[in-house]
């Protein structure tokens, strides 16, 4: 009797002790993989990728392909040396909760640089800009924490909007240059703005989103230097340890 008490206790500890070591050992790769992530931002060992995340300014779906924001913006760096692939991922009615409750789609794309234009859906829905600005803050820092460069850019403001709204508006904007480059739209208040839009005021055509871009490189290209010297720097560090 006493051995067979033994015997189940002795079954039940081994049992245990396979379930601690596969627990262990699925922690351990589930560590490294995450750890890993950090450092595989690109799509292959040289080339550069760049997401915009963001709302109608940067989509241009009324366009020809390559008039496009993407599409410009990728001519525009390989044209100044840079190897890149820019890949366009907007949704006109993105509010900033839902581009922070999709985060891990964003992550996912290994991006190397986001533009994150976002704000439009928020402000047509007439949202809390504080709100908006926290969740702006929490995405800038899961990004940041995967070695993610970040650039901002504002809204367009329209004339309908309440004073106090808009005033909230630069009031949370101008907060987020603490944690990334913010640009606010360069045809806000631009002279010669019916020529840079589609004649509404706002929808950007071809020469429209030239010329956001203009505004928009040097952050772009500082940020890509930044993002191949940590790619640099840790393949230094990898080879010199193997």
């Amino acid at each position: 009797m006493l051995e067979k008490i033994i015997f189940k206790i002795t079954m039940i500890v081994m049992k245990n002790i396979k379930i601690l070591l596969f627990s262990l050992v699925f922690t351990a790769i589930a560590a490294f993989i995450r750890s890993d992530v950090v450092y595989a931002q690109s799509s292959s060992p040289n080339q550069l990728r760049i997401v915009i995340y963001g709302n109608d300014l940067t989509s241009n779906s009324y366009l020809p392909p390559d008039k496009t924001f993407s599409a410009q913006l990728g001519q525009r760096l390989r044209s100044g040396g840079f190897d890149v692939v820019v890949e366009n991922v907007n949704d006109p009615d993105r509010t900033s909760v839902k581009a922070l409750l999709n985060l891990d789609e964003l992550v996912g794309r290994a991006p190397d640089l986001v533009i994150l234009q976002l704000g439009e859906a928020d402000v047509n829905l007439r949202l809390p800009m504080a709100a908006f600005c926290d969740n702006m803050i929490k995405i800038i820092k899961e990004l940041k924490k995967r070695n993610v460069y970040v650039i901002i850019i504002g809204v367009k403001k329209t004339p309908r909007l309440e004073a106090q709204y808009s005033a909230e508006i630069d009031k949370n904007f101008s907060k987020l240059h603490g944690y990334a480059p913010v640009l606010m739209n360069p045809l806000e208040g631009a002279p010669d703005i019916q020529d840079l839009t589609l004649g509404d005021g706002h929808h950007p055509n071809a020469r429209g989103i030239a010329s956001i871009i203009d505004a928009i490189y040097p952050p772009i290209d500082a940020g890509l230097r930044w993002k191949i010297g940590i790619i640099n720097e840790w393949r230094a560090k990898n080879t010199t340890n193997f």
